[in-house]
């Protein structure tokens, strides 16, 4: 984040200067080479991507409706003509305000009717709905295993910090109930029978934060469970 700023400042002074350059014929031979790479480059992004989101959705079943997949290909194409007729006759503000409207069309057309095209694993789920969930705002979270480095953005996707607790044989918990524990599998596979006989299970469901793969990551992949002791357990 603290290099974006300053880098857009550069791209927005360099455009400035293109555009000014251009306009009075004070541009150089290598001035015109990278604007055009810059710009012929763009252009074929804009012709090549409703493509491969055609392709995609033949070979994944995106679920796009012909309709749509026309849109795509006419807004795309005719961006990526705009863009190439800008870049040829060297208006600089054209090339640039063709690129945020390609961006903007990519966020608005593909983005969102394309999921399949970034998510491919069909169990994904983020651990961001435990940051809403207002019922575990107040609980201690636990993972009944090693914590590997990975771990760390389920610990921020979750927004909570999550603790280790070997649960193996386990007869008590590490704190006062209600708590929250994650694990790989269900909990009554975790945790053995006496532990059972005095706690409830609330399961409110199975996380997975990778996108690409079906229990692609381990670490990424568990079941999110309320441990409380049972009522009529001293």
């Amino acid at each position: 984040m603290p290099v974006l700023i300053p880098l857009a400042l550069i791209t927005a002074y360099y455009f400035r200067y293109l555009m000014h350059a251009f306009k009075e014929k004070e541009y150089t031979k290598a001035d015109s080479i990278l604007y055009s790479i810059q710009g012929y480059l763009v252009g074929v992004v804009s012709f090549a991507l409703p493509l491969a989101v055609i392709y995609h959705n033949y070979q994944y079943h995106d679920g796009l409706s012909i309709g749509l997949q026309i849109i795509i290909l006419v807004v795309f194409w005719a961006i990526g003509g705009y863009i190439v007729r800008s870049t040829y006759r060297k208006k600089a503000f054209r090339l640039w305000s063709g690129t945020v409207v390609m961006m903007l069309a990519f966020c608005l057309l593909v983005i969102p009717s394309a999921r399949n095209f970034f998510q491919k694993n069909p169990d994904y789920r983020s651990y961001n709905d435990l940051r809403h969930m207002e019922k575990v705002q107040n609980m201690p979270f636990f993972f009944n295993g090693p914590v590997p480095g990975k771990f760390i953005q389920v610990v921020w996707s979750s927004g909570h910090l999550i603790q280790y607790w070997d649960t193996s044989d386990a007869t008590g918990t590490p704190v006062a109930t209600p708590l929250v524990v994650m694990t790989h599998e269900p909990p009554q596979e975790v945790f053995n029978e006496s532990f059972r006989e005095k706690y409830d299970f609330e399961e409110l469901g199975h996380y997975d934060l990778d996108m690409k793969k079906k229990d692609g990551i381990k670490i990424f992949s568990n079941y999110v469970t309320i441990v409380r002791m049972k009522q009529n357990m001293p």
